[in-house]
């Protein structure tokens, strides 16, 4: 309860642009809350933040969602990609899905160019994991990526209203 509201306000406060961001939710988060839920990712999107599922496949996947959320892209699971010789063809029905459906797709747990290679060949082009760069510490992150024009406190403080997740 009161989520799009918090959402709302940061956005107001921070000025940032919704349209150059996008939220993901688990797929398990999506099973079983029905309206609601299609209440809340509608409001997002009317706002303009894209919508991802993160560990697309894991759960127990409802592909009549795909449909009825509105939803932008797909987060592969690693455990795909870990063990490409036995899951090639799941890799593969998901990528070509997405494509199908006009749904961007992340692979996540991209730790060698073999599997970067197979994710190229078959059309993936997002991607995430320890191939491109460990987890580091929001400092780090920060000194890496963010330009110096960036009030660096708005940064940091984006995260204030936000009450701890409901789970």
């Amino acid at each position: 309860p009161g989520f799009i509201e918090v959402v709302r306000a940061l956005v107001a406060r921070t000025g940032c642009d919704p349209r150059g961001i996008e939220l993901e939710i688990t797929e398990s988060t999506l099973l079983g809350r029905g309206e609601e839920t299609e209440q809340v990712l509608a409001a997002l999107c009317a706002m303009g933040f894209r919508i991802s599922i993160d560990d697309f496949g894991t759960g127990y996947s409802n592909l009549a969602y795909l449909q009825r959320y509105p939803i932008h892209g797909l987060k592969i699971d690693r455990s795909f990609l870990h063990a490409l010789d036995r899951t090639t063809p799941i890799a593969e029905l998901i990528l070509a899905m997405c494509k199908m459906l006009g749904v961007e797709t992340v692979a996540e747990g991209v730790e060698t160019e073999a599997q970067l290679d197979w994710l190229r060949a078959h059309g993936c082009r997002e991607y995430q994991g320890f191939l491109v760069s460990p987890a580091v510490p929001l400092q780090e992150f920060e000194r890496a990526f963010v330009p110096r024009t960036v009030a660096r406190p708005a940064l940091a403080d984006a995260g204030n209203d936000v009450p701890p997740a409901g789970r």
